[in-house]
């Protein structure tokens, strides 16, 4: 009882918000052309979001932030962007942020917050060529909204993209836990993740939609060689699933999500790589 009550808690904490809802003022950002608006996806759930509109018909990226983290994350990031010209949206996904939503299914239901952020991109900057950069968290959901988007989005970054909920969740009782301990919270999760998850963890597989993105669109994974959390041969090996068009940028160190402390310099290149690459593209 007491193993069943503990992971009831723990999953039930787990895919609850990870903080109240807090505010994210313009003045986070080093930006005179950030603009800011709400969104809603067809779910009914309001987004918080930033827009900056860029130059000409330069693409515009689309920020999709980690777990736990929010469109603030990517506060020294949107004036790099800005410099090079293109347009910028970056949103707080559900349960994060400023934005509505208790749940947090880890990528899966902010799908829709994702294709809610294209549709806004399609009709705020029509003609404009749209690259989306998620990492982690937001990684997931881009792959979930991949086939809703195919044709419509040009290229993709996904940094540290786990490739199933159920390794991802191992992956982390194993790097705080030990034998038998690590067995028993993740068989405790699994067997809670029906009540508070719309599809058993064991369902919730980012790469088994790396199909839906059309071989036409170019993809970047990023991944550190000792992120714990999402392990450089599991990314390895989503990039190989589709090889034809993708690549993957490792990088040495710097754990989990800490791209743009630890590693800016490679990050911001592997950005322009792969919007140089879409602007080729005829």
């Amino acid at each position: 009882m007491i193993w069943v009550s503990a992971s009831g808690a723990a999953a039930w904490k787990l895919t609850g918000r990870p903080q109240a809802p807090f505010s994210e003022p313009l003045s986070k950002v080093a930006s005179t052309a950030l603009e800011e608006h709400r969104l809603m996806t067809a779910d009914g759930i309001e987004l918080g979001a930033w827009l900056s509109r860029g130059a000409g018909n330069r693409p515009v990226l689309l920020l999709l932030h980690g777990n736990g983290a929010s469109r603030s994350s990517f506060a020294k990031l949107i004036p790099f962007l800005e410099r090079e010209g293109w347009g910028v949206l970056a949103i707080s996904m559900r349960a994060h942020g400023d934005s509505q939503g208790g749940t947090n299914d880890f990528g899966y239901s902010a799908r829709e917050d994702v294709k809610a952020a294209v549709a806004y991109l399609e009709q705020e900057r029509p003609g404009r060529p749209i690259v989306l950069v998620g990492e982690s968290l937001g990684a997931a959901a881009a792959l979930f909204a991949a086939k809703d988007c195919a044709g419509r989005v040009k290229g993709y970054l996904l940094a540290a993209p786990y490739d199933g909920l159920d390794t991802a969740v191992w992956n982390r009782c194993d790097r705080y836990l030990f034998p038998p301990l690590t067995e028993g919270a993740y068989a405790g999760l699994l067997l809670w993740s029906p009540a508070f998850l719309p599809l058993s963890l064991t369902k919730i597989r980012p790469a088994e939609h790396l199909q839906d993105i059309p071989q036409t669109v170019p993809v970047t994974f990023f991944a550190t060689d000792d992120d714990r959390y999402a392990r450089i041969e599991e990314v390895r090996s989503m990039r190989e699933a589709i090889a034809s068009h993708a690549k993957l940028v490792s990088v040495r160190g710097g754990g989990h999500g800490r791209f743009l402390s630890v590693h800016e310099a490679e990050y911001h290149q592997a950005i322009q790589d792969l919007v140089a690459q879409v602007e080729r593209t005829p």
